[in-house]
């Protein structure tokens, strides 16, 4: 009785592990073990070329390499940071995305206090001079916290010692809240302006916190379509999307 089991098992065994293709839809799969079908002759898609400015990405659009002007596109603004240009829906539901851009920016730590020499010269290089950022510049600049001194703060203004002339010092109130320009999404755009919290600490430090609720994510997607609506009007098989 025990042999014919083993028999059995090992029967069911050899039938589990078959090779099967499976024909459905004039398609055929490959069943392994039953757990899932693998098309056999995939539909191949091309890779998606992956750039960084929107300027290469009308350029390419333009040039009509890869056939893409005899096909109707969808040019996809996903973030601030990201546009995706794909095509209609083949017969199987699928999309073919054929570029990818994505921006490259410089970074700032929000919400996280800088040393007043490496805050100067993140406003420089990270913000877009405007009328806030050279007032904040010209603050941090001056600030100057004695030893035992500390910065007065009631919660919403803050006042701290800053030096007035050569060699004299006064008392100056920190500006809040300021309109700042980060650089925050393609640079071909119009970089969004928001409010933000300027803090200092007894360091001293200074810190920027984000006041707008995201607000300034939803200007940016409308200046990226602007700009592509601008720069693609002439091709009337591509319809841009925020």
């Amino acid at each position: 009785m025990e042999n014919i089991k083993e028999a059995l098992e090992y029967a069911v065994d050899l039938g589990n592990n078959e090779e099967k293709v499976i024909k459905s839809q004039s398609k055929e799969y490959y069943d392994e073990r039953k757990h899932q079908l693998v098309e056999l002759d995939p539909k191949k898609y091309a890779k998606s070329i992956k750039l960084n400015t929107l300027t290469g990405l009308v350029e390419y659009i333009k040039s009509g390499r890869d056939e893409l002007l005899k096909q109707n596109l969808t040019v996809h603004v996903v973030s601030p940071t990201e546009v995706k240009v794909f095509t209609e829906l083949d017969e199987e539901r699928s999309r073919e995305v054929f570029i990818i851009t994505q921006a490259e920016l410089p970074t700032y730590r929000y919400a996280r206090f800088h040393s007043l020499d490496e805050f100067n010269i993140q406003l420089q290089s990270v913000f877009v001079k405007n009328e806030d950022r050279d007032l904040l510049l010209e603050f941090a600049s001056a600030v100057h916290v004695e030893k035992g001194a500390t910065v007065s703060d009631n919660g919403i203004n803050q006042s701290v010692t800053i030096k007035n002339g050569v060699s004299s010092l006064a008392t100056g109130k920190a500006p809040n809240p300021v309109e700042l320009k980060p650089y925050r999404t393609f640079l071909e755009v119009d970089q969004p302006e928001s409010l933000f919290v300027f803090r200092l600490n007894d360091e001293p430090g200074c810190a920027l916190f984000e006041a707008d609720g995201g607000l300034w994510k939803h200007n940016a997607l409308a200046n990226i379509k602007e700009y592509l609506q601008d720069n693609l009007k002439e091709l009337k098989n591509v319809e841009v999307i925020a």
